[in-house]
């Protein structure tokens, strides 16, 4: 979904939801994002 996130070594095997954090295998959501910026790793 868009302004979706996919946590490291995440395995996705449905949709994602717009605006919200996935981790795991198999992924699942784990938090709601607020709109907005958006951070990568490299701009920490």
């Amino acid at each position: 979904g868009e302004g979706a996130m996919v946590g490291a070594g995440s395995v996705v095997i449905h949709d994602v939801p717009a605006n919200t954090l996935v981790v795991g295998n198999p992924a699942e959501v784990v938090r709601l994002l607020e709109g907005g910026s958006r951070q990568t790793g490299s701009e920490r």
